[in-house]
């Protein structure tokens, strides 16, 4: 009898450890937590420089930072406590205005020179964008994701700034450094984190891409999130965590200037904001006594399953959590943060049916939320429904787990589907059932779409690197760009490849054997959009304001004239170029759309002609390069001709990302910014059948179509192929 309760013991023991996840701990080790202090800096916006300047006193956030030199104890009023000398500063991102261009991470460095404390870096939005400070980040700390330990404390900086898109989001690249990190860390060791952007703030694709960060956390002693963006001083109270806002170092009102002070202090934390021409830290943000380890309740889904594949019914909503429900005071799910619903309890389990027959065939998410004794809890999940039959929604081919995001279209050449993605892989997966041929690495992340010339994949990298691969994988030749290659390349007749980088040069070489025919300095920031070639000429946009026509022999100059938003302002400004969607290319006219939404038409000589929508983001020809398509920030797809005159509106609303509508045979394609696709009559405007592409994450690469058959990557890491055959 002995022997059976103790393999019924046992065997509940192991029941317990698989549903909830607990981990075996044995091999990690746990530090005595030091008394110590650092600083919480955020949202410097230093300028950008070409050259180092020679007076930085006048300098933005200059005269704040350099206080940080001569700090030693510092007073906090609201706790009467005196904290030591700080050991280390945290940067909560922005760190430069127009990310770093020239010198200006140079000047950066200047700020906090003679500073004797290590200076630890996040990137903002602000530095991920025009110029991508991705590569500092590679030579500083091995890339956007890193960690380190002080004091007997755990430090995780997570990259929440998207590369090349003033939009955050946590990439896969992100989320799996995340998982491998914290398996190193005692679940007892203290845990800061900290990124650039407030979680569920505006800007995030969906609250889920938020939970997918707090549900990793939740087995671990994490005791604060610092954030930034905001430029206020708060504490932020997400679900079992709490958080604080870095402030700002610069600003019109100097008693709004500063930054954090952080304290751990006899196992107690205090947070502090201090402004730059105060001697004491007077503005109370969080005082908590630290704990042994996290008591957020474990929660663990029985059905569905995670990524699971639904294909008939509805969904069974079972979970189990790993407390008593004696205190429940109310328990329920969020479908797609769209659909809700109240769940019961059935012993230790919350469960409730979930009506899918109007959910769209794809990629969803749930999440349930409970209360327990007055303290709220929650956990999403991600799954797929694919119901056969259903005339106005596609259905998955098959779906390929990239380790990273991808943002790179997919290149369809001879049976397989060549993809882009953050975490520095180039993969070939076959066309028809998704496996894996072959990756390569190409040591840095690719945001370039591939291009194909002849056997050859063409495509660029964020270590400057531009390759030619065979259709094995293997290099035939590699050209060093000295800087970051963003810009899908584009190939002419000739077997001519022209790209851009982010030393904004434009780069012609010969596609079959990486020879340089010239290059072009003349543009002043970064070129990151695919250039487009025609007979005499090629035409690209750059961060730095301007439209540029190339002389194609030559690599020549021809003219260069202000973005379609820089003519209405009748000023340039950086934050409005013509840079992250290409131009279109007519026997006489141009067309372009900018950051500031305006898509104009020019003629051949440069001469602007007019503005076409005042809300465009993308802009793309019908397949006969007889009409226009324009992607909109705020209002339908709409097909124009050539002058801009409206022939239909859909009812498909898009969104911001520069992402250029395909037509083909009869139908356009397009996804919006959450990844919900639209096939439409390319006559009428109707939309035929949608697909959810990704559980509401966002999806910032093109489409590419063979057979009836659409093929995309999103930020979920999915390289997708579906139909509605």
């Amino acid at each position: 009898m002995r022997k059976i309760l103790f393999v019924l013991i046992l065997f509940i023991v192991f029941d317990v450890h698989a549903l909830y996840g607990q981990k075996d701990t044995s091999g990690l080790t746990h530090q005595k937590i030091k008394n110590f202090s650092f600083l919480h800096v955020s949202d410097t916006h230093v300028s950008p420089f070409f050259e180092m300047p020679e007076d930085f006193s006048k300098l933005r956030s200059y005269g704040c930072i350099r206080t940080i030199k001569d700090l030693n104890e510092v007073y906090m009023e609201p706790y009467n406590i005196s904290v030591p000398k700080p050991s280390l500063v945290i940067v909560s991102g922005d760190i430069c205005e127009f990310s770093v261009p020239g010198v200006t991470w140079e000047v950066n460095q200047k700020y906090y020179e003679g500073i004797d404390m290590p200076v630890y870096y996040i990137a903002g939005n602000h530095d991920n964008t025009w110029v991508s400070a991705a590569s500092k980040f590679r030579d500083l700390y091995g890339g956007l994701n890193y960690s380190f330990d002080y004091g007997g404390c755990h430090f995780i900086g997570l990259n929440s700034a998207t590369i090349q898109e003033p939009i955050q989001s946590f990439d896969e690249v992100t989320v799996n450094f995340l998982k491998k990190d914290l398996k190193k860390v005692d679940p007892r060791t203290p845990v800061f984190m900290y990124f650039h952007h407030p979680l569920y703030g505006g800007g995030f694709a969906s609250k889920y891409d938020c939970d997918r960060i707090l549900d990793l956390i939740r087995d671990h002693n994490v005791v604060l999130l610092m954030d930034g963006h905001g430029h206020s001083a708060i504490k932020h109270v997400y679900p079992g965590v709490d958080g604080v806002e870095g402030g700002s170092t610069f600003g019109d009102d100097p008693s709004k200037v500063g930054f954090n002070i952080v304290n751990i202090k006899d196992n107690k934390l205090y947070v502090a904001y201090k402004q730059s021409d105060n001697d004491n830290a007077t503005k109370g943000l969080l005082e908590k006594e630290l704990t042994e380890k996290s008591d957020y309740v474990k929660i663990a889904f029985a059905s569905p399953k995670e990524n699971e594949v639904i294909k008939k019914g509805n969904i069974q909503l079972r979970v189990g959590v790993s407390t008593s429900l004696s205190g429940l005071t109310g328990s329920s799910y969020e479908l797609d943060d769209e659909h809700t619903g109240e769940m019961s309890q059935a012993g230790s389990h919350l469960i409730a049916e979930v009506d899918i027959d109007d959910l769209c065939n794809g990629a969803h998410f749930i999440r349930v939320k409970f209360t327990i004794d007055g303290r709220e809890y929650q956990k999403s999940i991600s799954f797929f429904v694919d119901k056969p039959g259903r005339e106005d929604m596609g259905v998955a081919k098959w779906r390929y787990k990239m380790a990273g995001s991808s943002q790179s279209t997919p290149l369809i050449f001879n049976n397989t589907v060549y993809a882009g993605s953050n975490d520095g892989l180039l993969y070939a997966v076959n066309e028809e059932d998704g496996e894996l041929e072959w990756t390569f690495n190409a040591g840095a992340e690719i945001i370039s779409s591939p291009a194909v010339y002849q056997n050859l994949i063409l495509f660029g990298a964020g270590n400057g690197e531009f390759y030619a691969l065979t259709t094995m994988g293997k290099v035939k030749w590699s050209y060093d760009a000295r800087a970051p290659v963003y810009s899908s390349p584009a190939v002419d007749e000739a077997g001519v490849v022209y790209f851009g980088n982010n030393k904004a040069e434009l780069t012609a070489l010969d596609a079959d054997m990486g020879d340089v025919i010239w290059i072009n300095k003349d543009a002043r920031f970064s070129v990151e959009s695919k250039p487009f070639a025609t007979d005499k000429n090629v035409y690209f946009g750059s961060w730095d304001g301007y439209l540029y026509s190339v002389d194609k022999k030559s690599g020549e100059t021809v003219w260069k004239k202000f973005g379609p938003k820089n003519i209405e302002l009748e000023t340039n400004n950086r934050y409005y170029g013509p840079a992250d969607n290409g131009p279109l290319v007519t026997s006489d006219k141009v067309y372009i759309t900018d950051r500031g939404y305006i898509a104009g038409i020019y003629l051949l000589d440069g001469t602007y002609e007019k503005a076409i929508s005042k809300t465009c983001s993308a802009i793309g020809f019908s397949e006969d390069k007889t009409s226009l398509y324009l992607r909109s920030t705020s209002q339908p797809l709409s097909k124009t001709d050539l002058d801009g005159n409206v022939l239909w509106e859909s009812s498909a609303v898009l969104g911001r990302f520069p992402v250029t509508p395909l037509e083909k045979d009869g139908k356009v394609f397009v996804c919006n910014n959450t990844g919900m696709f639209n096939a439409i009559d390319a006559e009428t405007g109707k939309v035929l059948w949608r697909y959810q592409v990704t559980p509401k994450l966002y999806v910032m690469s093109g489409l590419s179509v063979n057979d009836g058959v659409v093929y995309t990557t999103g930020m979920d890491g999915y390289i997708t192929a579906f139909s509605n055959n």
